[in-house]
């Protein structure tokens, strides 16, 4: 995990290789660290990894401020969008042993 300024950003990480599971019934899995093993809290997905990725998302409307002739901070008539995805968790379900990228596994 690394950090990102005082905080400690952590999501669970698991190693889904050798468990069989129907990945349609996640929605009805509780804990998946029940059904997974799990990964350590400092290690990281492997590079070439693919995964699966639970998230929720969050979509946003706001106005774009700007600066005025006075320098004064105005809501501007422009509206912007934002999706913000919130991962949840990650399951590794396979590593790639080719190179990628630079990487080799």
């Amino acid at each position: 995990m690394k950090p990102y300024g005082n905080l400690k950003l952590l999501v669970p990480i698991y190693d889904g290789r050798a468990t069989k599971f129907d990945y349609n019934n996640l929605d009805k899995t509780e804990d998946l660290g029940k059904v997974f093993p799990s990964y350590g809290a400092d290690q990281e997905v492997p590079p070439g990894s693919y995964v699966v990725i639970g998230y929720v998302s969050q979509f946003s409307k706001h106005a774009q401020k700007h600066k005025d002739a006075d320098g004064k901070w105005v809501k501007g008539q422009d509206h912007i969008w934002k999706f913000t995805p919130f991962i949840q968790w990650v399951i590794v379900v396979g590593i790639s042993k080719k190179h990628i990228r630079g990487f080799t596994t």
